[in-house]
């Protein structure tokens, strides 16, 4: 368990299904998460992953795992060109069984 506070912006590594995705943290108007306290909060994934409502991650630091969380719903966000991720005008997250590029069947979500 952590034993510091995060604050919005934290950036750790979460280990969705097989996949480690850094993601950006967003804890709204709270501004501060304090060890052991559970909190919702919106994190902006650093690459497209497959999500779904009711799937489970782990929050790791250092090769330890620091936290842990459920998907309580994941859409799509469209991003402007410059901004750090998925790339100009692509989702953040796609739904199943899209690829990762407009135009390629993939196998994500299977």
């Amino acid at each position: 368990m952590r034993t510091t506070a995060v604050a919005s912006g934290y950036r750790p590594q979460s280990a969705i299904r097989t996949a480690d995705v850094a993601g950006d943290v967003d804890l709204g108007e709270a501004g501060v998460a304090l060890p052991g306290r559970t909190v919702t909060t919106t994190v902006e994934p650093g690459r497209a992953v497959p999500l779904e409502p009711g799937l489970g991650f782990a929050v790791r630091e250092g090769g330890r795992t620091v936290g842990a969380g459920t998907v309580t719903a994941a859409g799509w966000r469209e991003r402007a060109c410059g901004d750090r991720g998925s790339g100009p005008g692509r989702p953040a997250v796609r739904p199943p069984g899209r690829g990762a590029h407009p135009g390629d069947p993939g196998t994500m979500g299977a």
